[in-house]
């Protein structure tokens, strides 16, 4: 079941699968729920703005990197990395399949989280087809920030260490210097004390290996399928 969709709705949902990418990246679970994060997660829509021309703005953008020089974070470290693979390496392989971690936004949007936000959806169901739009912009995205846009150099960005740590000092020049200086000494910056470049870095390269994973997975598919052809000689 589900409802066609319109022109409005499929930019929303590929909207959705774009910023998935950078909640990804970071760590920011509290936005919509998927398969990368606990099912406790029930996602969050306050985080989700429209503009009075709908178009859809993401809002408390908080990272949580989780980091390997923190004890007790390793293995959830090494956990949150390992799903991450997962769930990419699943997508690319069938990416035409709804998979079961990206079905929970459809189920978001249809039924809401009445026991997280207390919000009771939208009441529409998306379908199997609003969900392959969602996954299809993720994988989209995916691909670029890797480097491998599908042989579309246009959408090519290839993120890189040098690029996020770049980044990261550009944002902090725009905060006041004395509210930086004070960062070193446990005081809140909005979030970005959160940030951890090489958790970002080990999360695309959880990436990168789980498109190559799929590819080969995909080959060997293929291979499988080919019939052999007796050929005769004429």
């Amino acid at each position: 079941g589900g409802t066609s969709l319109n022109a409005c709705g499929r930019e929303v949902l590929q909207f959705f699968g774009s910023v998935l990418v950078f909640d990804m990246l970071v760590n920011n679970f509290d936005r919509l729920p998927c398969g990368l994060w606990s099912t406790l997660n029930q996602g969050n829509p306050g985080n989700v703005m429209f503009t009075e021309s709908d178009t859809p703005i993401p809002i408390d953008n908080m990272p949580w990197c989780i980091r390997a020089d923190v004890t007790q974070q390793q293995q959830l470290r090494v956990e949150y990395l390992k799903n991450a693979k997962v769930l990419v390496r699943a997508v690319a392989a069938e990416p035409d399949v709804e998979h079961p971690g990206f079905k929970r936004i459809r189920d978001f949007l249809h039924t809401g989280c009445r026991e997280g936000h207390g919000w009771l959806g939208l009441g529409i169901d998306i379908g199997e087809e609003g969900t392959l739009v969602v996954q299809h912009a993720f994988l989209k995205k995916i691909r670029s920030v890797v480097g491998d846009a599908g042989g579309n150099g246009d959408d090519c960005i290839r993120l890189t260490e040098e690029d996020l740590h770049k980044d990261l000092d550009d944002l902090l020049g725009l905060l006041p210097e004395a509210l930086v200086e004070h960062s070193g000494l446990g005081y809140s910056i909005g979030g970005f004390e959160n940030v951890d470049v090489g958790f970002c870095v080990d999360v695309l390269q959880a990436c990168r290996e789980a498109l190559q994973e799929a590819t080969q997975q995909s080959a060997m598919h293929l291979q499988e399928d080919l019939v052999p052809i007796q050929t005769f000689n004429v």
